[in-house]
């Protein structure tokens, strides 16, 4: 396996041959990089990466899990994305759920079968193995109550209960000391506040925990850390890896399936003057230099853990998991232009415009790739439309939260206004930063 990732990249693929050679069967028999990463003390994409490359070389197999968003444990594995159902049901919860490339679809891996068949052995359908994420949980009477104890350790948890019901809830050492809870309908609401629906629950570690409820059915009750599904490798992140699209590139939905995406950051890129260019110069060298400027763009893109997802004459669209990647990738761009303009005469006059947008849509699979659409995408691709050379334009929402929390790269927004863009019929409330003149 060595031979086939980067030197960099070594000792991880050293360290992930050893687990699972090693490792005991039921620590190998769904591995979770993030999770694993945390534990090292790795950077969890890196390896991704590696297990990636793992199932090239045959070490291990990837498989995709339908994730209940409630209990987090895997409904159905397929080994393709194009074997997956457009919605699932979890029988331990009593919900059905869309399935979600962001939220309800993880890769993970096991030992291939031709060096090891791990036998994990059977779980409780309701302990520690099969939900690690469970803190506590209870069984809620008819029109009765149950008590739980907020976690030791400070941190973000949630309180469930079965058939979707739930509250957030913060433990930090200056939270209340008890909190009271109660379930009408399928509505879970703190009730010993002034606010009658707090959106978060501020509680002490230890914080006594009641939960009441109204109906006449016995329910179950669970408190949940949210952190352990934050550490998922989701199909949205795993293929927003350029190992993933290159050395997965049949790996991709059935013809007609389309699956949701609750949030992803687009950045669509164009060279300004290219048509110029080419009178200028000719057809051979324009085309090089739009080549030699793609190298320079994908290189800072995967530097800013994205993904291209497709090229268009000489534009770029771009896929981020983070909309701070994506606004960090469009400055790295606008910075390196400046010397790319300078090392080919031919490109002096040239130019990036600039869009960054992030929302809901959907993928697809669309001349062989994985691609996106939706409203989502039609936003992003305006907005670099309504930019000018050497400017990125994004959301005004974003931009705002963006300079209250010091991420504008020491550049600062030279305009806000609302933008008329085809084919939305209310102007959008855009701003637009100066990064390269």
């Amino acid at each position: 396996m060595l031979g086939k990732v980067a030197e960099s990249r070594k000792p991880l693929a050293t360290l992930l041959s050893t687990f699972v050679e090693s490792g005991s069967d039921a620590d190998v028999t769904r591995i979770r990089p993030l999770d694993l990463a945390l534990e090292w003390q790795v950077d969890g994409r890196e390896l991704l990466a590696v297990c990636l490359s793992a199932v090239v070389v045959g070490l291990l197999e990837l498989r995709w899990d339908l994730v209940c968003p409630s209990c987090r444990t895997a409904t159905d594995r397929q080994t393709s994305l194009s074997e997956l159902p457009a919605s699932a049901h979890c029988q331990l919860c009593d919900i059905s759920y869309e399935i979600e490339l962001d939220r309800a679809i993880e890769a993970t891996f096991l030992p291939s079968t031709a060096l090891r068949r791990p036998e994990p052995g059977p779980f409780c359908i309701g302990g520690p193995m099969r939900t690690p994420h469970v803190v506590a949980q209870a069984i809620l009477p008819a029109h009765g109550s149950a008590v739980l104890s907020a976690p030791d350790k400070p941190g973000r948890y949630r309180l469930f209960v079965r058939g979707g019901a739930s509250a957030a809830l913060e433990v930090t050492d200056n939270g209340d000391e008890e909190g009271r809870f109660c379930l009408e309908g399928e509505a879970l609401f703190r009730v010993d506040t002034d606010a009658l629906q707090a959106q978060i629950a501020v509680m002490r570690p230890g914080a006594r925990l009641e939960i009441h409820q109204l109906s006449d059915a016995e329910r179950h009750v669970k408190l949940e850390r949210l952190e352990w599904a934050s550490r998922a490798a989701t199909a949205h992140l795993v293929s927003t890896l350029p190992e993933f699209r290159r050395q997965f590139s049949g790996d991709l939905l059935r013809a007609g399936v389309s699956l949701r995406v609750a949030r992803v950051a687009l950045l669509f890129t164009d060279l300004t003057d290219s048509t110029a260019l080419y009178h200028a110069v000719g057809d051979a060298k324009a085309f090089k230099v739009v080549q030699e400027h793609f190298d320079v763009l994908a290189a800072i893109i995967a530097e800013h853990r994205g993904t291209i997802v497709k090229t268009i004459g000489d534009a770029v669209m771009a896929a981020f998991v983070e909309e701070r990647d994506a606004l960090n990738a469009s400055f790295a761009m606008h910075r390196a232009f400046p010397a790319f303009r300078a090392g080919n005469s031919d490109a002096a006059r040239t130019f990036l415009k600039i869009g960054v947008y992030a929302g809901a849509c959907y993928v697809v699979t669309a001349n062989g790739v994985l691609d996106y659409f939706g409203q989502t995408v039609n936003i992003a691709a305006r907005l670099q439309g309504a930019s000018g050379p050497g400017e990125v334009v994004l959301d005004g929402q974003f931009a705002d939260e963006a300079e209250r929390a010091g991420w504008l790269a020491n550049f600062s927004i030279g305009e806000r206004f609302e933008a008329r863009l085809k084919g939305l019929p209310d102007p959008v409330r855009v701003a637009r930063i100066v990064a390269d003149r």
